[in-house]
């Protein structure tokens, strides 16, 4: 669900970051959300599933050298 909203970032918005919560109140009670508010969260939102999904990765893999490392930056 969170990889289709961000995909669709235009139309809605997604929150992966109990941090963004009162600046997504603000949003709506405004009842208006910038184009760069949406991108930005939806890249918050790629880079949650981009982390999460090497976690699985390398869960199932077992390999002790992988071929590839997904490193996750902090903000």
């Amino acid at each position: 669900m969170v990889r289709a909203a961000a995909k669709n970032f235009k139309s809605v918005l997604v929150v992966v970051d109990p941090n963004d919560y009162g600046k997504i109140v603000e949003t709506l009670k405004k009842k208006s959300a910038s184009e760069d508010l949406r991108q930005a969260l939806a890249a918050k939102a790629f880079n949650h599933l981009s982390f999460y999904d090497a976690q699985i990765a390398k869960y199932l893999g077992h390999e002790q050298f992988p071929q590839e490392l997904a490193l996750r930056e902090e903000n």
